[in-house]
């Protein structure tokens, strides 16, 4: 992540006398941020896969336990339900986390 941050601004920052500490927080974190901030938001889709996937597993309550007991009786439109309401939250985080990070790094529109 570190590439994200061009040479040339590095290079002029310690030209005019920037310390590391300065080239750290004011040049490179700024430039990478963004990278950070989007790869967060991608593994959203991981964290509502394994909270699921722990649900089905070890729990008696939930989207993915009430899931499981639907397909144990046959219950199809539970388990679409369940499917629906999954992607609905996961579409609805994903959405906040651009909503909320779109005015911080308004130079990348890559929401």
């Amino acid at each position: 992540m570190a590439l994200s941050a061009r040479a040339e601004l590095i290079e002029t920052g310690l030209t005019l006398g920037a310390s590391q500490r300065v080239t750290v927080f004011h040049i490179i974190l700024p430039a990478v941020l963004p990278n950070i901030v989007t790869a967060m938001r991608q593994m959203l889709a991981i964290v509502w896969t394994y909270l699921v996937i722990a649900e089905i597993v070890a729990s008696t309550t939930g989207i993915g336990a009430m899931m499981m007991r639907a397909r144990r009786f046959l219950h199809t439109d539970e388990i679409m339900a369940g499917i629906i309401v999954i992607g609905a939250l996961g579409m609805l985080t994903s959405r906040s986390c651009i909503a909320v990070c779109s005015p911080i790094f308004r130079s990348r529109a890559d929401g």
